[in-house]
């Protein structure tokens, strides 16, 4: 049989700290995860804060629209129903003018023939000739 050529002394106490090397780096690694998963937890925490008041100013938006919304549907409603009285009113007032025109050319019609009541008078008045 073979014998085992000796181990030189500097093996043991340079595995031993590369043993202790590798286990720091380890802790270190494990620090590391720690601290990482701390910040994505507070960014959680943030991002679920953040996301909380966009959802409450989205909803305020959409609120402050409907509201808007429905004050223009009533403005144009009413505007609708104002344009429809006018509408009515200038075509009362068109047919009031209309026979107050037509009245007046009658009058003044009557007037120069001497049919009307000053024609009359004026016979009565003026001896004819």
């Amino acid at each position: 049989m073979e014998t085992l050529a000796p181990v030189p002394g500097w093996v043991g106490p340079t595995i031993a700290v590369s043993l202790v090397v590798i286990a720091l780096a380890f802790v270190a690694i494990a620090a590391f995860a720690l601290a990482a998963l701390a910040a994505l937890r507070d960014a959680t925490r943030e991002g679920r804060a953040l996301a909380a008041t966009l959802r409450a100013e989205a909803e305020q938006l959409v609120k402050l629209s409907r509201g808007v919304r429905r004050r223009v549907r009533r403005g144009v409603l009413g505007a609708e129903e104002r344009m429809g009285d006018l509408a009515a009113l200038y075509d009362v007032v068109a047919r009031e003018v209309e026979e107050t025109a037509l009245g007046a050319a009658a009058t003044l019609r009557d007037a120069r023939t001497g049919r009307g009541m000053i024609g009359r008078l004026r016979r009565l008045l003026v001896p004819r000739r």
